[in-house]
């Protein structure tokens, strides 16, 4: 296999030969490699030795909008430019048309398999990657049931994630219906008892050896982590006090309140609690949405003029690129007319930003012409290498496990040479509690009730 490798520009590292070799000797199999690791170029010359050998011929690569062109379309043109590619974007129409070109190999985003699902189908793909696979993670979706459709047919398939069950192990159950149906077993509610044990009537935990329990059904998987095959400069991870305003303070003392009365009342649903937790990290970031006399919705600034002095200063104290992330469009918006009125060059990436702006956005940032971009952690989650950054800043808490690891894991990849920080900025108890959750991995749903529901008592 060796040999093969010496047309590249640049070699697999040893936990990628045996990433490689793995998916050439298994038809079906999960991979969770930790996020970094190179599972994107192991994938594609796993599909090119055995296209070579006259194993298969036709790849479909299922990912995530956000890493269509910029992360498997530059690797595919990088690698392997020799065979035909085509991305389905655009209309029905358009993409339907781009499938009948006769490609080798196509990359859809993982809502475009529900538009041209039966049209793949009839494409009959003999290998399947599905990149970050927890989007698959409810066996109910139509996403689900178009992509199961196409799994079914295809001798290969490969679903990828570096966090497969960051919420929840049962994340991983209908997932694993794509590779290993018999051993996962077919019902949720069994795959459940198995993996969590149950606290009270809405409550579930992990238990304690879920890790074991997991490889135990769910196979063959390979799991390699980042820090046992990648020598990566150290992280840093630090929590950054930081006074709240006055104005931030009387609107959080308000919804602190109206929350304890909701709970008293019997009222907190989890819909309604995620509202509330939405509200209450809003305010802290120093931007909440609210109506106007006229029943339109604006902005309410709530002068977070200590937050942003904050950041100004950690931009400051860098002398590489930062991501600041936040879960808030408003929030965003408004950071990145901060930082440019000092002057700061900065640009931002939220789910208005169309795909080829991303991809200008993320080539000059990495080639240092710009050193800090605000962003949103779902439209950078997955896939892109930002290494020009060497510190990560959380101007507010997110409440999303995964957007929160796979965000973090931008800069701490192969080509990292710098140590990193990521700093949390953090003004009040609600938002250490959310905070603690999400580093021990457990969900953040119930976290109203656990900050307020005795205040009642105090």
């Amino acid at each position: 296999m060796s040999n093969y490798f010496d047309k590249f520009r640049f070699k697999p590292r040893a936990h990628q030969y045996i990433t490689i070799k793995h998916f050439i000797d298994n038809k079906r199999t999960h991979c969770w490699n930790g996020t970094g690791t190179g599972k994107t170029a192991c994938a594609l010359w796993a599909y090119d030795i055995l296209r070579r050998k006259g194993s298969i011929q036709k790849l479909l690569i299922v990912t995530t909008k956000s890493t269509m062109v910029n992360t498997w379309g530059q690797h595919v043109f990088e690698m392997l430019p020799f065979l035909k590619t085509e991305i389905l974007d655009g209309t029905k129409a358009t993409r339907v048309k781009k499938l009948k070109s006769s490609p080798d190999i196509v990359i859809i985003n993982h809502d475009g398999i529900k538009v041209c699902g039966q049209e793949i189908e009839h494409w009959k793909p003999d290998m399947v990657i599905i990149d970050e696979s927890t989007a698959f993670k409810k066996k109910s979706t139509q996403r689900w049931k178009s992509m199961k459709a196409i799994t079914d047919l295809s001798e290969r398939v490969i679903p990828m994630s570096g966090t497969p069950f960051a919420q929840a192990p049962t994340d991983a159950w209908a997932v694993a219906l794509f590779v290993c149906p018999d051993s996962v077993g077919r019902a949720f509610y069994r795959f459940r008892f198995l993996t969590m044990y149950q606290i009270n009537k809405f409550k579930w935990l992990p238990k304690e050896d879920v890790d074991e329990i997991l490889f135990k059904y769910i196979k063959p998987v390979i799991r390699i982590k980042r820090e046992d095959c990648l020598e990566l400069p150290p992280v840093q991870y630090i929590d950054l006090d930081v006074e709240l305003s006055s104005e931030q303070s009387r609107v959080f003392n308000t919804l602190k309140k109206e929350a304890i009365a909701d709970i008293e009342k019997g009222l907190v649903t989890a819909a309604h609690e995620g509202v509330l937790r939405s509200k209450l990290l809003q305010c802290c970031s120093g931007y909440v949405y609210g109506l106007d006399g006229d029943g339109k919705r604006v902005i309410h600034d709530l002068k977070p003029k200590h937050r942003l002095e904050l950041l100004l200063d950690s931009i400051n104290e860098s002398q590489r690129g930062i991501l600041i992330f936040s879960d808030f469009k408003s929030v965003i918006e408004k950071i990145e007319d901060f930082l440019k009125k000092g002057e700061i060059e900065c640009r931002k990436i939220h789910g208005e930003v169309t795909q080829n702006e991303r991809h200008e956005i993320i080539k000059d940032f990495q080639d240092g012409k710009i050193k800090v971009l605000v962003l949103h952690p779902r439209t950078m989650a997955h896939g892109v290498t930002l290494t020009y950054a060497d510190t990560v800043i959380w101007y507010g808490v997110t409440s999303d496990n995964e957007l929160y690891e796979q965000a973090n894991a931008r800069i701490n990849r192969i080509g990292q040479d710098f140590k990193m920080r990521v700093l949390h900025f953090v003004s009040t108890p609600f938002e250490k509690l959310v905070l603690k959750k999400l580093r021990l991995k457990q969900s953040v749903q119930g976290s109203i009730l656990e900050a307020f529901g005795k205040q009642k008592f105090l």
